[in-house]
């Protein structure tokens, strides 16, 4: 068994979720919106927003303002290094936001196929049953 020093450990055997697994295509989608309406926020426009952080760089103080001297350039290195770091690991997020909205859409549209599927193919083999087979009729001797 793993344990981490935290206290906390992982479980000693995964639960059993039985023969028959169901999925709420409802409720997936419902939160496939609400990540959704969420993330629509983290890239729309406002005071601190990643858009104002990247595009409006009034609050940020350039090289020419902290003077010409070896330690004033390396402090406008280092922001602008860190400022670039912000940006691509925002990015990323997003990039990895976007993803699990489209996987979570992917799988409710994979279940309802399946089960579009299943359920067809009842429906066929109910029909089937119902309907002569093509054999003999009339209880002859073969």
């Amino acid at each position: 068994m793993l344990v981490n020093d935290s206290g906390g450990g992982y479980p000693r055997q995964l639960p059993s979720v039985g023969d028959h697994v169901q999925y709420d295509r409802d409720a997936l989608r419902n939160i496939a919106k609400r990540l959704q309406a969420d993330l629509d926020e983290l890239k729309g426009w406002g005071s601190g927003s990643m858009k104002d952080f990247q595009e409006n760089d009034a609050g940020r103080v350039d090289e020419d303002a902290l003077g010409d001297y070896p330690a004033g350039h390396q402090i406008a290195r280092t922001f602008e290094s860190a400022n670039s770091q912000i940006g691509s690991t925002y990015q990323q997020f997003i990039s990895n936001y976007e993803n699990l909205i489209l996987a979570i859409n992917q799988q409710v549209n994979m279940y309802q196929k399946a089960e579009d599927a299943t359920q067809e193919a009842a429906n066929r083999a109910n029909a089937g049953g119902s309907q002569p087979s093509g054999g003999q009729s009339g209880g002859g001797a073969w």
